[in-house]
């Protein structure tokens, strides 16, 4: 535990700057809420998440790491290869000794999560009570994803509003750019400061979608087509208005840079234009110091997978379009998407009906099949509902496989954003296979019938990891599923990755060939 970063050791009694401040939030991995503007309410807030998250010896049991091994042994649990730190396996230890004695409640059905309609408020808005602050309720724009503590020209029922009356307040969040996700909701720490506030996610949708109802969700997504719009506009782009666009030049492409759609753990994603074909496509940029030995490795291995990227052409695959190295980055260049992802669709307007989930699993099962039937098999690694993509058209494609950096920092650290996705195999001894990916997509069909993350909250990541790799759980299923669609996603989620069907057999399941 020497390595461990202890909070309280921060806490000084000389009054610290702004900056220490920050950085103290920044090392407990708390956002500062808006509302604190002051020094004195910065400090207030750091002290109580300090305070809050500060580790508690009393329930770290003593021993050594092969004493903490002997343990999960005793308790019949396999160590897993990928835990690295003695702090992670302290938690699992924990989890282990709380699964023992029955503590851990195992819900077998999922609720759905779906876009209220309440006729007292105009559509297409709809209320939604906030997690940063419970009790309080905001408005949600479900065409848009813009979010404001008051509806235009007018006011909550009896709840008091700041601003003149029949005046709008100014959105939570930028509606154009980003959403609150029902991804913040998985891991929920038990000591986490209350008035934190949830993670933004990119909005990355260029265009206006609109989706069809039945009485179980939605049945079908359409997007409007604004290519033409953003042709005879001179800010084709929607340059950021803090930035002007980068005009970059790469060894058979002169583009333009345009605004952040999306990032995560590789690099971060910009909608780029083609200066001579004036065509619009996505690009992935990827940060590389060629003085780092692991991140030339690193190198070797994006180029790679960027050989087997080339080579493939199918319709429910992004399609790559080239890369480059230009100065210290490396640019992989795609199809742009102008839907966004399957988790914006759900996130604005809840979950899908069983038609639709069967309409984009029958695309995704047969992209993933043209995968694993390759010489030598893709894998794609990383199926999750963020990494489906919705195009003008309004099909589905997958995206964002094979490019998974690979550190030596802890399973917690590099895998949070993907952890409920993850097959047990590859969460406790790192192994991909075909079989992973299909586990992976059944938990993406969960997650469209339920608008939620596969296996609901967790009080911790390790309690995710334990849960997910190590017990003999299954997500739950949505609760509202037929017998068909239950059996094909059970086909799935098989704990023995040999008894999961492969995606040519799911392709004939039966609950694909319903009408």
């Amino acid at each position: 535990m020497s390595n461990a970063y202890n909070p309280l050791a921060d806490m000084t009694p000389a009054t610290p700057s702004v900056a220490d401040l920050r950085r103290r939030a920044s090392k407990l991995e708390v956002q500062i809420p808006a509302s604190v503007i002051e020094k004195d309410e910065l400090i207030e807030f750091v002290q109580s998440a300090e305070l809050r998250l500060a580790p508690t010896p009393k329930l770290i049991p003593p021993g050594s790491v092969a004493e903490l091994k002997g343990r999960l042994k005793e308790l019949c649990f396999e160590i897993p290869s990928t835990i690295v730190e003695k702090s992670e396996l302290v938690a699992l230890v924990a989890e282990a000794e709380r699964h023992a004695k029955n503590e851990a409640p195992r819900p077998a059905i999922a609720k759905s999560r779906t876009v209220p309609a309440v006729s007292a408020i105009p559509e297409p808005w709809y209320k939604k009570e906030s997690r940063s602050y419970p009790g309080s309720f905001y408005f949600v724009n479900a065409e848009t994803g813009g979010t404001a503590w008051d509806l235009p020209n007018s006011a909550h029922d009896g709840e008091q509003h700041n601003g003149q009356e029949g005046q709008p307040l100014e959105p939570i969040i930028d509606s154009h750019k980003h959403k609150l996700d029902y991804r913040d909701d998985v891991f929920v720490e038990s000591s986490t400061v209350a008035s934190a506030v949830a993670q933004e996610r990119p909005w990355s949708r260029s265009g206006a979608m609109s989706c069809s109802r039945g009485v179980d969700g939605v049945t079908s997504l359409t997007l409007a087509d604004c290519t033409r719009q953003e042709d005879e506009s001179p800010a084709i782009l929607s340059w950021s208005a803090t930035s002007a666009p980068t005009n970059l030049h790469g060894s058979r492409i002169s583009w333009m840079k345009g605004e952040m759609i999306g990032h995560g753990a590789l690099g971060r994603v910009f909608k780029a234009l083609d200066q001579l074909s004036g065509q619009f496509f996505a690009v992935k940029e990827v940060a590389i110091d060629s003085r780092d030995e692991k991140d030339k490795a690193f190198m070797d291995a994006l180029n790679n997978e960027v050989k087997i990227m080339q080579d493939l052409d199918h319709a429910n695959i992004v399609r790559f379009l080239g890369h480059d190295h230009i100065e210290s980055f490396f640019y992989i260049y795609m199809e742009h998407m102008e839907g966004g992802s399957v988790t914006q669709a759900l996130q604005q307007y809840g979950a899908f009906d069983e038609c639709l989930i069967r309409n984009y699993s029958k695309q995704l099962l047969s992209g993933l099949e043209y995968l694993h039937t390759q010489t030598p098999p893709v894998i794609h690694r990383d199926i999750k509902g963020p990494n489906i993509l919705i195009g003008l058209d309004s099909a589905v494609k997958l995206a964002d496989f094979g490019c998974s950096k690979k550190s030596e920092v802890s399973v917690t650290h590099t895998m949070r954003g993907s952890i409920p996705w993850m097959a047990p195999e590859v969460l406790v001894h790192s192994r991909h296979g075909r079989a992973s990916d299909i586990w992976s997509f059944g938990c993406v069909v969960i997650e469209m019938g339920t608008a939620l993350t596969p296996w609901g909250h967790f009080e911790n990541q390790m309690a995710a990891v334990f849960r997910i790799g190590l017990s003999e759980d299954i997500p739950p299923l949505p609760g509202n599923s037929s017998a068909t669609c239950r059996d094909f996603i059970l086909s799935c989620l098989k704990r023995d990755p040999a008894d999961r069907w492969a995606a040519a057999r799911l392709l004939d399941h039966s609950f694909l060939q319903e009408t």
